[in-house]
């Protein structure tokens, strides 16, 4: 149990992103990742602690001790108002194309990364800056591009990945004097300049009347987590009905006279698929403002491990 008796500081939830629709908040990854070590060289008698060691010799210090000796946060953040835009975007798509598609925008819907916190700013930087050349050295990939840029006063790596059917997304890998953050770009660049939050969220202060003091460990989920499924179904739904009419469109052969219609038929088709997530969306939403929060806290105290689930409802 000494591995998880390290209390988290609740001075680090300042950090996370205030909307942050789920929080993992824990501390001194070290003590696990040591005993994990061990435990894998054991079973296979490999010395992996020298082969570990020896892949991180390139960095020229203990990356690991860096970034796993203090708190550590992960996160992501729901936006259900951003499926509702692309759903009514869709809508207005229809106008002009019967098959309404139009490319997602993670970043609308998505936020999520990790925090770390760290004792020194100089190797965190040298860190970013050796990710940099190291992409170089192995060569780009196809998808991925990399860019540097300044945000909140150090020099951060850019990651934009592309995809078809979808905006580009850029993953930012950043760093102040005291966090190392690895993530979307919005929820980083807020993190690094200091605009977190998350200890002020109204659903966060409510859990803590329920937590197990002196945490460890310290897991949430808000009530928007309810509206994920029906967000996803929402996406998904309207595009599938548009993957079955593409393919049944490949299969037969139209006779030009009925394009026309055929493409009116699609296009109502389609309207009312989407109409029917935008319903099933709302529903999921009116569902979710029975719930406040759920949260598992963890604490240790002389040797013993405590765990308490909890499940707020609305009041």
């Amino acid at each position: 149990m000494s591995l998880i008796s390290t209390p988290i500081d609740p001075v680090f939830a300042q950090n996370i992103p205030a909307n942050a629709t789920g929080v993992i908040h824990g501390t001194n990854l070290l003590a696990p990742y040591n005993a994990l070590i061990d435990l894998v060289s054991a079973q296979t008698r490999q010395d992996l602690r020298g082969q570990l060691n020896q892949a991180q010799a390139m960095f020229g210090f203990d990356v690991i001790e860096l970034l796993f000796s203090g708190d550590f946060g992960a996160y992501f953040t729901y936006k259900p108002e951003g499926i509702v835009t692309m759903l009514n975007q869709q809508l207005e798509m229809l106008e002009t194309n019967p098959y309404g598609f139009s490319t997602l925008n993670v970043e609308n819907v998505l936020d999520m990364g990790i925090i770390f916190e760290i004792s020194n700013p100089e190797q965190a930087q040298s860190l970013i800056d050796q990710l940099a050349n190291l992409y170089n050295m192995l060569g780009a990939n196809t998808g991925v591009t990399i860019t540097r840029e300044e945000i909140a006063g150090n020099n951060a790596l850019i990651l934009t990945l592309s995809s078809s059917g979808m905006d580009d997304i850029d993953v930012v890998i950043g760093a102040n004097e005291t966090l190392f953050v690895i993530g979307t770009r919005q929820s980083v660049t807020a993190i690094l300049n200091g605009e977190g939050g998350f200890d002020s969220n109204p659903f966060y202060q409510n859990s803590l009347r329920y937590t197990l003091p002196t945490m460890t460990h310290y897991w949430f989920l808000d009530r928007n987590i309810v509206t994920v499924a029906g967000g996803t179904l929402a996406l998904l739904s309207p595009q599938i009905g548009m993957v079955f009419a593409s393919i049944n469109d490949s299969l037969v052969t139209p006779n030009p006279t009925d394009v026309a219609l055929q493409e009116e038929r699609l296009r109502e088709q389609n309207r009312q698929s989407i109409l029917s997530a935008i319903e099933f969306n709302n529903t999921m939403q009116n569902i979710a403002q029975l719930f406040d929060n759920a949260t598992v806290s963890v604490s240790s105290k002389e040797g013993i491990l405590f765990v308490r689930a909890v499940i707020t409802l609305s009041e």
